[in-house]
């Protein structure tokens, strides 16, 4: 089954899947109706804004301050960014620009989340050490932390070492932009008070389903990327997908046979498996977007993101998790991965394994004969890694993270208790 350039398998041997989601596929028709004939609706839904919104304004403003820093020769831009927003920007740069490419952005990008660790954040500030270099923030509220404490280091960082090379204190200025919504809160208090530049996005917008605001937007213009081809081939995507029938649309029959395996099948662990390690972030951002379809009853598929089989496996043994496990593939159908047992072959050269007890061997045998033939797999193949393709793999799995949580009665873009938290542990700091 494809979609553009994304081929959709589930293995044949899995009937009693295939025939569940025969019985079940009823719940797509409400679905796959609303978007494709209420428009106006679907279009209500925040990613969806985004895609269509007129985003001429951010991009022009966004270019107009990359150009500023290429002319001052400041190549190195500090991206903060609150519930881990940057993600999806960091997965494209690792799949382009990573450790096994020969190709180099047009900036260099240090990503800091609300994840960061203090060892990391002082090794992150050595990084940028006698550096002039820019900042953006990017938060709706301006009070998580973690991240604030990360601004505020850096920022200071920044303008000691403007001083030191004797620009004018309000030169700082022109370095730290702030991309946020419009409501009251503390980011908009800073950019009246200080005139940092502001990149907006919608009240509405998620900071998780960020593909086309200014927060994908700025990092891709980064990058070099086309924007507007990025813009519009991703609209062609949205046409082709809603004027696809369900049962020929594997964003639906993957969303569908999440489903299923969780609500009918009682399957429990989802392990997304990437077997390139350019990919392993983007597996990270896929894992986070489909954690946000838990209802409120918290039943939900515990989807965990791995390099390759080998990480699986270990984790199955270590772990003793047999039943209820099910793999999602994420590959270039031109990579080969090596297979387990040829693993234990080429790097037990101390004859670590041989030298267990027999039921350690016996479990390492059941892990492979389970994956040879008990555990689902449903395989998610691109044919190469190019900008085109790699937008259908962020629309995939997007659109399928979205429909996995409407058909589980669940809205990912309103998520008010996260807010609330947000609110009160910042309330409690100020005490």
């Amino acid at each position: 089954m494809k979609f553009a350039n994304i081929n959709f398998e589930i293995n044949k041997h899995n009937s009693k899947l295939l025939k569940e989601m025969s019985q079940h596929s009823h719940m797509l028709k409400q679905i796959e109706s609303d978007f494709a004939n209420q428009q106006e609706i679907m279009q209500q839904i925040p990613l969806v804004a985004d895609l269509f919104s007129d985003q001429i304004d951010n991009i022009s403003s966004i270019k107009s301050y990359l150009k500023l820093l290429r002319d001052m020769k400041i190549n190195t831009i500090v991206i903060i960014a609150d519930d881990q927003a940057s993600l999806l920007a960091k997965a494209i740069f690792e799949i382009f620009f990573g450790k096994y490419s020969n190709r180099k952005p047009q900036f260099e990008l240090i990503f800091i989340d609300n994840s960061i660790s203090s060892e990391n954040l002082v090794g992150e500030l050595l990084n940028v050490k006698d550096k002039i270099y820019a900042i953006n923030y990017i938060s709706k509220s301006g009070i998580a932390v973690d991240t604030g404490i990360a601004f505020r280091e850096f920022r200071q960082k920044l303008i000691d070492k403007l001083n030191k090379d004797g620009y004018d204190s309000k030169f700082v200025n022109r370095l730290i932009y702030i991309t946020t919504d419009n409501q009251d809160n503390v980011l908009n208090s800073l950019v009246k008070l200080h005139y940092y530049p502001k990149f907006s996005i919608s009240p509405n917008s998620s900071l998780v389903y960020n593909a086309y605001n200014a927060i994908t937007i700025f990092t891709l213009l980064a990058y070099g990327v086309d924007i507007d081809d990025y813009l519009e081939y991703s609209k062609r995507l949205y046409n082709e997908f809603i004027n696809t029938k369900y049962s020929n649309n594997p964003i639906y029959q993957y969303a569908l046979a999440r489903y299923v395996l969780c609500d009918k099948l009682n399957y429990s662990n989802e392990f997304l498996i990437v077997k390139q390690f350019e990919l392993l972030s983007l597996g990270e951002w896929a894992q986070m977007l489909l954690t946000q379809t838990k209802n409120k009853n918290t039943n939900a598929l515990i989807t965990q993101a791995f390099l390759n089989d080998n990480d699986f496996k270990n984790k199955q043994w270590n772990t003793g998790q047999e039943n209820f496990i099910f793999k999602t593939y994420i590959n270039n159908s031109e990579f080969d991965n090596l297979q387990f047992s040829e693993f234990i072959k080429g790097y037990d050269i101390l004859e670590f394994t041989r030298s267990r007890k027999e039921d350690v061997k016996k479990q390492l045998q059941n892990i492979d004969i389970a994956d040879e033939s008990n555990l689902l797999e449903l395989q998610i193949n691109i044919e190469r890694f190019d900008l085109h393709n790699i937008i259908d793999l962020i629309f995939f799995i997007q659109f399928s993270s979205i429909i996995s949580a409407m058909l589980r009665g669940v809205d990912p873009f309103n998520q008010p208790g996260i807010h609330v938290y947000k609110r009160n542990f910042y309330n409690i700091t100020l005490k």
